[in-house]
């Protein structure tokens, strides 16, 4: 540790101590909470600055046809990707691959976040993303699950950040939920009882 630091760490501490004998609240606890985070940034900066993505799949808000609480064959599916940049980099004409198999979804809605999604080679891409140093950016859109009587399917998503060159920026780990089938009669009645 050089002499510009450890004056900066007992910097930091004075001031730590002094907040924490002249606050006497509960904000006193965050006020902390950055001082010491802000000392780990910055004896360990590569750890603090990372892009990274992370994604669900649920149940979307009414979205659930039979009122079962789990995900059937017709019910409504959303999707929800989090890229968050804490970089010093602008990421422009970025590219999320979801890796969803577009052949167990259809009728693609409620897209917010994003400007566009293409539908091609069975799977879905959202193109064009712009993601500022700093920036947290969150997309998210609705599928329905197809129709299936004969057996459960798997929906997964496996998203990566590609750049214009298609080079990788940063891959998420895989989510997946089963789409439970449904026989031909309940899938009536369902879709009967909501129109």
């Amino acid at each position: 540790m050089n002499k510009k630091s450890l004056l900066i760490l007992i910097g930091i501490l004075i001031l730590s101590s002094f907040l924490f004998l002249s606050l006497s609240h509960p904000a006193q606890a965050s006020i902390l909470d950055d001082i010491v985070n802000s000392v780990k940034n910055f004896f360990s900066p590569a750890a603090a600055q990372q892009l990274s993505i992370t994604s669900k799949i649920e149940l979307a808000p009414n979205g659930d046809i039979n009122k079962n609480g789990t995900v059937d064959a017709g019910d409504t599916i959303r999707f929800v990707y989090v890229i968050t940049n804490t970089t010093s980099n602008t990421y422009s004409f970025a590219t999320l691959k979801t890796k969803i198999n577009t052949n167990s979804l259809n009728s693609i809605s409620s897209m917010q976040g994003a400007v566009s999604i293409n539908d091609a080679n069975h799977t879905l891409t959202i193109p064009n993303l712009h993601i500022h140093s700093n920036q947290q950016l969150t997309i998210s859109f609705d599928a329905h699950a197809n129709f299936n009587k004969d057996s459960n399917q798997t929906v997964s998503t496996e998203p990566e950040l590609v750049d214009q060159n298609n080079t990788v920026l940063v891959k998420g780990q895989k989510q997946e939920v089963t789409v439970n089938k449904m026989s031909i009669n309940d899938f009536n009645t369902f879709v009967h009882i909501t129109k």
